[in-house]
């Protein structure tokens, strides 16, 4: 796999009659110590989420439902779909993401090195291809 994009982790999972259960150690699955998580969900299927780039990389879990996450690492693109809570999906540094393609009871649990703050963000994409080419712009 072209790890320029991150790439999915399989997740420990242990299943029995009494349902399932996914294991995340960040010592083991994120190359990053863990300061901050969020989640999205009620996103309208049409809607667009993200739309940015950010400092800190990410490690980002579909724990309910699917949606699709495109990647851009400053030349190329790519696109995944979040289909199982078995396994997540460690984002590098300075990539630009977008989610779209929500199902009605998609539930995104992300994680971050850092706590939030506006400067981390990276919101126009012309600013984030000078940034990745090292131009002023």
């Amino acid at each position: 796999m072209d790890r320029s994009f991150g790439g999915f982790i399989p997740l420990p999972t242990f299943t029995e009659e009494r349902g399932s259960l996914s294991v995340v150690d960040f010592a083991e699955f994120a190359p990053f110590a863990v300061k901050r998580f969020f989640y999205i969900y009620g996103v309208p299927s049409d809607a667009v989420r993200g739309n940015h780039a950010t400092y800190s990389p990410e490690f980002i879990i579909c724990i309910s439902g699917g949606c699709r996450l495109r990647l851009h690492d400053g030349d190329r693109e790519t696109a995944v779909t979040f289909s199982s809570p078995r396994e997540g999906y460690y984002v590098p540094p300075l990539t630009w993401r977008s989610l779209d393609g929500f199902s009605k009871d998609c539930i995104l649990l992300c994680f971050s090195d850092r706590p939030y703050s506006t400067g981390d963000l990276i919101e126009s994409f012309t600013e984030f291809l000078a940034l990745k080419r090292g131009s002023d712009m």
